[in-house]
């Protein structure tokens, strides 16, 4: 399959500052690591810094709707897409991708770099033979990543992109259907099943998931994937 080094694919890849912010009880938002998890930015729980700091952390550039997120450690590989209407800067150990309209969509880099192949890339050292704890700049622009025309490019991000969003649906409904009232709900063992269950079913969520992405390298068009009941797309 053809490929195309991720650093030809961005307009610009830019590490974050090497420096804690100022933290504040309310302000400008700012991106941590833990936000970002399975593809998603999570903001439920927001971290803020004062407008000068919020300034001194975009002078390089400036995180955009649309723009890429993915972190450098703790973890490493991470990746998400900034949502419509959010302003923000990063904190630490992430870097900004600002994808090339021209020459890629942007759902389908996040997805491909979801990838167990591009996955293995960010935490494998060809050079060194060795596995990685730190996504270094050089090593991030060189990833390989699968390279497709335009229209199909946007057809396979908005398969997965809808794909993952059914998927993120079911799993809520699951995690708040109405508890059982037995007696024995609050014993250690009822506990333990149920953070059993719902590891189990984060887990189904990124496998299954990864597992579509992973199809990026044999999908040749998906302009008429329609996605059916079970949750998979067909051509």
């Amino acid at each position: 399959m053809r490929t195309r080094l991720l650093n030809e694919m961005c307009i610009s890849i830019t590490d974050c500052p090497h420096s804690t912010p100022k933290w504040t009880d309310e302000g400008k938002l700012v991106i941590r690591n833990q936000y970002i998890k399975n593809g998603r930015l999570d903001l439920s729980n927001p971290s803020f810094t004062d407008g000068e700091n919020f300034e001194y952390r975009c002078r390089r550039a400036k995180p955009m709707p649309g723009d890429i997120i993915i972190t450098r450690e703790a973890p490493m590989g991470e990746v998400c897409i900034i949502p419509d209407g959010v302003e923000c800067c990063l904190g630490q150990r992430m870097v900004l991708l600002k994808p090339d309209p021209q020459r890629c969509d942007n759902r389908f880099l996040l997805y491909a770099l979801m990838s167990s192949s591009v996955q293995h890339q960010i935490s494998w050292s060809e050079g060194t033979g060795t596995t990685v704890s730190n996504l270094r700049i050089p090593h991030l622009e060189n990833l390989r990543i699968p390279e497709f025309p335009m229209d199909e490019q946007v057809g396979i991000g908005t398969t997965l992109a809808a794909i993952d969003e059914k998927i993120s649906i079911s799993t809520a409904i699951n995690h708040h259907l109405p508890p059982s009232r037995s007696a024995t709900d609050n014993s250690p063992d009822i506990r333990r099943g149920k953070r059993a269950s719902r590891r189990a079913a984060r887990l189904r969520h990124s496998s299954r998931l990864f597992s579509i992405a992973d199809r990026i390298g044999t999908i040749n068009s998906t302009k008429s994937a329609k996605i059916p009941s079970d949750g998979m797309a067909v051509g």
